[in-house]
Parts: structure tokens; C-alpha cells; sequence
């Protein structure tokens, strides 16, 4: 059975492949937690409607939200967990979320770690990590600027695809 590729989201920084490698393939999210929502029946859960950068980071193992960033939105915590990164062992709080990352239109529901991005400098307020990555196919062109998101249905896939 051959895989079905759905339309790939199309993004990156095609007036300069300079700003992609500045800043990273860096998609839209929103972010936020419904505790009425179930998605199985492909409906959205009621986000706060502020859309945030993320990176598509595939040197991170599990995908992270910033810290002030989900204490701001009031997501749920889920307790502290051990983490590590290019700076070492840090101790993070998890919290529960739904990522919503339009330009796919799929949801990113479960609990990940509060990362200090904002308050580090960084651009960002998620890193979209392998975990995220799981259901995609991710083709980074650095000489155009351009990346492209392909979605490919796998049992791996942790994402929910949303009616359109």
C-alpha cells in the first residue's frame, strides 16, 4: 500500500534562506487547555486565539512549551519531571495542553515541559519536537529558505487532524 501524502504546509523564509537558518523552521500555535474537549469528533478545543511561534526543532526528543508562557495561559500542572538539553540537566514543570498548528490543521494534545525560551532570548514559545514529528514528513531546503510539513498517516502519530 503506497503512503498518501496530504498537502504540505509550505513555510520558511523564502526572501532569505539567512533568516531560516537564523531563526529555524518556525510554524504558528496556538496553545491552550479545554477540559471539555475530547477530539474524536475532529472539532477544534477552545483555545486562547493568540497564535505563537514555534520551532520545528528535531534536535529535541519531546516538544515544550515556555515556562511564563503556559503560568500565563494557566494550564494545568502535571508535576515536575527531569529534563535535559544542550545546557544539561534541569528540573521542568509539566504542564497539560492542546497545540493547535493551523497551517497543518492538526491538534497536539498532552503534557509537556516548561522550557525557559522567552526569558532565554529565544524567538519562540514552543519547540515542536519529535514527538510532534511523529506522523510527518519534514523536507528543510536551507539554500531556498524553504520547508515544507508533509502529513503522513502512521500509527505513530500522536497529532488529531481537525475538520476543515
Amino acid at each position: 500500500m503506497a503512503t498518501r501524502l496530504i498537502s504540505p504546509a509550505e513555510f520558511g523564509f523564502p526572501e532569505g534562506p539567512e533568516n531560516l537558518q537564523l531563526l529555524g523552521p518556525t510554524l504558528c500555535a496556538q496553545i491552550g487547555f479545554d477540559a471539555n474537549w475530547s477530539g474524536g469528533d475532529g472539532s477544534l478545543p477552545e483555545l486562547h486565539t493568540n497564535q505563537y511561534p514555534a520551532l520545528v526543532d528535531t534536535g529535541a526528543q519531546k516538544t515544550a512549551i515556555d515556562d511564563d508562557l503556559a503560568k500565563e495561559l494557566n494550564l494545568p500542572v502535571r508535576g515536575m519531571m527531569e529534563t535535559s538539553g544542550a545546557h544539561g540537566r534541569t528540573l521542568a514543570t509539566m504542564y497539560v495542553a492542546q497545540i493547535y498548528v493551523p497551517s497543518v490543521n492538526r491538534i497536539f494534545p498532552g503534557v509537556f515541559s516548561g522550557a525557559q525560551l522567552a526569558s532565554g532570548g529565544q524567538p519562540h514559545y514552543v519547540l515542536l519536537g519529535r514527538d510532534f514529528l511523529l506522523g510527518f514528513n519534514l523536507v528543510y531546503d536551507g539554500s531556498d529558505g524553504r520547508v515544507s510539513l508533509e502529513q503522513r498517516p502512521t500509527a505513530l502519530d500522536l497529532t488529531i487532524p481537525v475538520n476543515a
